[in-house]
């Protein structure tokens, strides 16, 4: 019994003081353009994701706070889309599943949900794009302060031959 104790305690010590190497090492600032993941939302540097508190560290003040307000727009407008996709959807499939004219009120309140469902999800693309723009305004400005310009040319890729950014 004390052996597992022990074998326990020195497994978590050395998992503990790997994570402590790898946050000293994510220190470093990395180099390279600037882009953001838009399924998950993640910042990167020349490929190398960029943890929330090491945001300042890329983008001056100004930049900073537009980022984190596109973002926040970015994150509510999806939440809005979502439930109104929610209540369409419910509306729609309601709608096919069940014979309209014998089920007259379900089938209008399954239509008032399509329709209200459709209007919310306008509303949360509204809102979603904006910030979308002010989150890609704040990362074009960090990549047209860099010296080098990332180039679109024909060129061969990890697939084959195709359309490349090239450093």
């Amino acid at each position: 019994m004390k052996r597992l104790v022990l074998l326990i305690a020195v497994i978590a010590g050395a998992v503990l003081s790997a994570n402590a190497q790898e946050k000293q090492e994510s220190t470093v600032l990395a180099q390279g353009p600037m882009a953001i993941n838009g399924w998950t939302g993640k910042l990167t540097v020349g490929g190398t994701v960029i943890e929330k508190e090491q945001w300042g560290l890329y983008f001056s003040e100004e930049e900073l706070s537009q980022f984190k307000s596109g973002r926040t727009l970015n994150t509510v407008g999806g939440i809005i889309a979502c439930a109104g996709a929610v209540s369409a959807g419910y509306g729609l499939g309601y709608m096919t599943l069940y014979d309209g004219p014998h089920d007259y009120s379900g089938y209008r309140t399954a239509e008032t949900c399509l329709w209200v469902g459709l209007g919310v999800m306008g509303v949360g693309l509204i809102v979603g794009i904006p910030g979308s723009v002010k989150m890609n305004k704040a990362i074009k400005n960090y990549n047209q302060s860099l010296s080098y310009q990332p180039e679109l040319r024909l060129g061969t890729t990890a697939n084959g031959i195709g359309l490349a950014f090239v450093f």
